[in-house]
């Protein structure tokens, strides 16, 4: 019986399969490489080892503020892979949206806007140097 209570304890305090805390940040990017947010995909950005981080800048929900979407060569393979949407506030912050499919969901407002930088540059300086497309 104790058992039983217990797992209604945890049930009663925990988030729904698929729910997500809503997180806000003045830096997406610092938010999808330190993990920050409970994220729908498995990303691998390790640290020294380096990774191609992409990034599309466009309005996503419409309200004229340029907002943010990021993800990782590992996953996103040629291109196709999932992109995590943050959006950005009337404050100037970031709202993690969702995770969406770069194909039906970014490329027809992306198209050949994708950027690209360096895992291992922004892991130690705190900066990315965007550039067009692929980074090499």
């Amino acid at each position: 019986m104790p058992a039983i209570v217990v797992v209604l304890a945890l049930t009663a305090t925990t988030h729904p399969v698929g729910a997500m805390a809503a997180i806000e940040t003045d830096d997406p990017l610092n938010a999808f490489v330190f993990d920050q947010y409970p994220r729908g995909s498995d990303y691998f950005i390790n640290g020294d080892r380096d990774t191609t981080l992409f990034r599309c800048v466009a309005d996503f929900n419409g309200d004229a503020r340029s907002d943010v979407a990021l993800s990782e060569q590992s996953i996103l393979g040629n291109r196709t892979g999932p992109f995590e949407i943050f959006i950005q506030q009337a404050n100037g912050r970031f709202r993690y949206l969702r995770t969406a499919d770069y194909e039906s969901d970014l490329k027809p407002r992306c198209g050949t806007r994708l950027e690209s930088c360096f895992s291992k540059e922004y892991i130690s300086s705190g900066k990315c140097t965007w550039k067009n497309g692929i980074a090499r």
